[in-house]
């Protein structure tokens, strides 16, 4: 049987939800194609495709006993992949990147040691600027003590 029959096929789908491991089997391989090219219109990675793919596939193993029937399954699998997508876009989202560190010019590929010179120049420059204040707490403005 081809996989649009295996889909389409009222039997097997009914048995994989009956509890089928074979059937089960039957119906997640024939649904993978349109599974992953639901998941590549959200996702670009190829890695990320497939972590959300295996993702989908387990959800729909699981939730097999779920599926009603009211639409087609190949329909139902692909609105969990694309459900799937979404959740890991979100999460990825709000994880912060590790590894690379951003700049507004791309990349920052400096040394580790370069790093720690460009903190240790920003901390002496902040320090410059609260003793400044301090400064001028105590004697004003510098345009103003240079006028008296």
């Amino acid at each position: 049987m081809s996989g649009d029959a295996i889909i389409n096929d009222t039997a097997t789908i009914e048995a994989a939800c009956a509890g089928d491991k074979m059937a089960l089997d039957r119906l997640l391989a024939a649904v993978r194609p349109q599974v992953i090219g639901v998941i590549r219109r959200y996702i670009r990675s190829d890695a990320d495709v497939d972590d959300v793919l295996q993702e989908t596939m387990v959800r729909i193993y699981r939730r097999i006993d779920t599926f009603r029937g009211d639409g087609s399954f190949a329909g139902w699998a692909s609105c969990i992949g694309r459900n799937c997508s979404l959740m890991h876009l979100r999460r990825e989202k709000r994880r912060p990147e590790f590894g690379a560190e951003f700049t507004p010019h791309g990349v920052d590929d400096r040394t580790p040691y370069d790093k720690v010179s460009g903190r240790q120049l920003v901390e002496q420059a902040w320090e410059a600027v609260q003793d400044l204040g301090d400064w001028c707490l105590l004697h004003g403005a510098p345009e103003e003590t240079a006028t008296t």
